[in-house]
């Protein structure tokens, strides 16, 4: 496999990290079961001596409308997404527009906002494993039992872009700090919410 040189202190929002090869995968005929699969890198922390890190080619950044679905590249941006998004008019996506990451580390860990998550309009994922439906994951709240490289995700296409959530996903992430940080490290409870806990202590 090919590898990149990538300088883990750029990407990591607590701004520090080695800089170490990383294998890019170009496809699943590669070797890679002994691989750390890593995304954008922003919540990762990386050590002096990590397993042997892979990470998804250029080939798995896009956007394609078929039929009744939208299928993504798993190394495509969350940005990219919300944007392409409203641009096109589609519904259920404006909470990526202040979620970081590429899309198989949001799908991944069902990433979201309180009750608006990935895995609402998921259809199914391709993998190294083969395609695998959404019925035969077993997914929750941040969480997914995925244990191959995600490659692509399809997803319910719905169009009517809200712009009323995309300001209240704004409000929402407005709190976030701006300088290096490890970002939030709560996970809410079942039925609440992990500030008002915090606040109530």
């Amino acid at each position: 496999m090919k590898k990149q040189r990538i300088n883990f202190s750029k990407f990591s929002s607590i701004k520090i990290g080695e800089e170490l090869d990383v294998s890019i995968l170009e496809d699943c005929t590669a070797e890679h079961k002994d691989h750390y699969i890593i995304g954008s890198c922003n919540n990762i922390l990386i050590g002096a001596q990590p397993p042997p890190l892979l990470k998804l080619s250029k080939n798995y950044d896009y956007i394609k409308i078929e039929n009744d679905s939208l299928k993504i590249g798993a190394a495509t941006p969350s940005g990219k997404i919300a944007s392409f998004c409203k641009k096109n008019n589609i519904a259920d996506f404006e909470f990526l527009s202040h979620l970081p990451g590429t899309l198989g580390g949001l799908v991944f860990m069902n990433a979201g906002l309180k009750e608006y998550e990935v895995f609402n309009n998921l259809i199914s994922i391709n993998t190294c494993g083969g395609n695998l439906k959404k019925e035969e994951i077993s997914y929750g709240y941040r969480f997914t039992d995925i244990k191959t490289p995600i490659l692509e995700a399809d997803f319910k296409l719905r169009f009517g872009f809200d712009e009323e959530k995309l300001a209240m996903f704004k409000a929402m992430r407005s709190n976030q700090p701006s300088t290096p940080s490890a970002g939030s490290c709560f996970k809410n409870p079942e039925g609440d919410y992990a500030g008002r806990v915090i606040e109530a202590v």
